[in-house]
Formats: C-alpha cells, sequence, structure tokens
C-alpha cells in the first residue's frame, strides 16, 4: 500500500514510468494512481491522464475503471479529452471501453450526455458499450428512465452480438420488478433481438416470484409469439431456445392458476387459447404439456 510517507521515497521513479513506452507498463500504473487517489487527487489524476494518452490502452481495465468510478465527477473536465479519444480509436476494445465509460458517467452523474447520445447511434463498438451498460443497470429502478430507451432502441440492432446483449439483460427476472416496464417488454416481444432468444424473456417470467397476472399482456404475448416462432424452426438455425419448452409451459399455466377469480376470467380464457395453440401446432411437445397439467 502506497502511503504519503512512502511515495516521497519513489515518486521520481513511479513518474519516469509514465512515458514507458510498452502499455503494459503504463496499465499497471493505473493500479498505482488508485493509492495515490487518497492523498493527492490532482497529481493521481494528472499521472492516469498521462499514462494513458500514447495509445489509450491504460484506460481500459479493472483498474482503469475503478480509477474512474473515483474520479467522477469531480474531475470531469480532465477526463473528458481522454474518453473523447477513446471513442475515436481504431481499436475496437478501447472504443467499446469508451463508450462505456461515456454512458456510465451519463447515467450515474449526468455528466456527457452529448458523448453518451453519440454512442447509442455510433460504431458498432461504442453501441456494444452501450448495450453493457444499459443491459446491467436497466434492472435498477434508479436508472431505468435512461437504460430503457437505449435498451429498446438496440432491439432491432443489425449487430447479432448488440442483440445478444440486449435479450441477456431479460434473463434477469429483477427488470420485471421495475416500475412501468410493461411498455419495454412488449416492445422486446415483437424485436428480432426476442426472434433471436425467444428463451430470454420467457426465463425470467418464469422465475418470477410474484403473480404473474399483472404481467398478463407480456405473459400472453410471450407465449404466442414464441410459438409462432417455433413453427419456423430453420428460419434462424443460431436462435438460442434453451428451456424454452418447460419456460412457456409454466409460464401459461401458473398465469392460468393465478387467474381464478371471476376478475381474471379474460386472462383464464386467453390462457386457454394459447394452450390449444401449443397442443394443434405441436410447437410445445404434447406430453411435456400433459405432464404439467397433471400435476
Amino acid at each position: 500500500m502506497i502511503t504519503r510517507t512512502l511515495f516521497t521515497h519513489f515518486e521520481s521513479s513511479l513518474e519516469s514510468v509514465l512515458s514507458d513506452p510498452h502499455p503494459a507498463v503504463r496499465m499497471a500504473m493505473a493500479g498505482v494512481c488508485l493509492p495515490i487517489w487518497k492523498f493527492n487527487r490532482r497529481l493521481a489524476i494528472d499521472w492516469f491522464v498521462k499514462a494513458a494518452s500514447p495509445d489509450l490502452w491504460p484506460a481500459c481495465g479493472q483498474n482503469a475503471q475503478r480509477f474512474m468510478n473515483c474520479a467522477f465527477p469531480e474531475f470531469t473536465e480532465q477526463l473528458t479529452p481522454l474518453i473523447q479519444a477513446m471513442l475515436s480509436s481504431h481499436e475496437p476494445c478501447i472504443s467499446e471501453e469508451g463508450a462505456e465509460q461515456a454512458f456510465a458517467r451519463w447515467l450515474f452523474f449526468d455528466v456527457l450526455k452529448e458523448l453518451a447520445d453519440t454512442c447509442r447511434s455510433g460504431s458498432e463498438p461504442q453501441r456494444t458499450g452501450v448495450a453493457k451498460i444499459a443491459g446491467l443497470f436497466a434492472k435498477d429502478a434508479k436508472y431505468a428512465d435512461k437504460c430503457f430507451p437505449a435498451l429498446a432502441a438496440m432491439c432491432n440492432d443489425p449487430a447479432d452480438e448488440i442483440r445478444r446483449l440486449v435479450a441477456f439483460a431479460f434473463r434477469d427476472e429483477r427488470l420485471l420488478l421495475v416500475p412501468n416496464v410493461s411498455k419495454l417488454l412488449l416492445e422486446f416481444i415483437e424485436s428480432e433481438a426476442f426472434a433471436d432468444d425467444p428463451d430470454s424473456l420467457c426465463d425470467s417470467l418464469y422465475d418470477f416470484v410474484g403473480s404473474l397476472t399483472q404481467f398478463n399482456d407480456v405473459a400472453i404475448a410471450t407465449v404466442k409469439k414464441a410459438i409462432d416462432l417455433q413453427r419456423n424452426p430453420c428460419e434462424r438455425p443460431n436462435r438460442r431456445t434453451g428451456l424454452l419448452d418447460l419456460h412457456l409451459n409454466g409460464v401459461i399455466l401458473r398465469l392460468y392458476e393465478q387467474s381464478s377469480t371471476p376478475a381474471y376470467a379474460k386472462i383464464r380464457d386467453e390462457c386457454l387459447d394459447s394452450i390449444d395453440e401449443m397442443l394443434m401446432h405441436r410447437g410445445i411437445p404434447t406430453r411435456s404439456l400433459l405432464e404439467e397439467l397433471s400435476k
């Protein structure tokens, strides 16, 4: 651990490493800047920017992320040029990390909004960075208002990897606890990302511990769309179905059971219609469904 006293003995030696020609050495300096931050914040910022500036690699990785977590929003002005340079990099990894930083800082502190907006419609690495951060924090109600539009816009992204990241965000049942999430869920069901991975939302609905009646429109739409997609298995050979059969059975039957009161008669009818459709089109193995019904 570097303390203020020890630092005075090694300052000149450490400073000389900031201009080392090898990026790995300068990346290690990002880790050195973290303890320096505790007793000299401005020097830590200056050293971090100097170490990262030649080729930008030291601004990537866990140490850099931890350092920027400490530095924002206090040193936004000093770090903005560095993030702008990362976004302009021809290295996809650096550009992606720059987008993660820009979107995350806007998400947390309402800074770098223009950079975050640029990344949402920018290059594929930039959109990938946004998709990672939006997917990670969408389940937190504090950030949902910013993450939901980003995810909705990327549901039909032309890049397979970005759609995969978007679909993965819908596998977390905690997303269902966020207020006003139904609109986003219905948009996702009609998207290319859902067509790639129909089991994503089915999985979270299956694991959701609360009543599905509050999501009856979403649950019914999910089941119907998934059945429709299963009629054309060769349309997308790489479609990720996972445990779709099990999840569809569980969701529709649980919704049916939870709709036992007269007020939910319409929901029960829709559930029965969906079960008929499953059996009629053999979208779900009949034996699997009948086993669930007999429990």
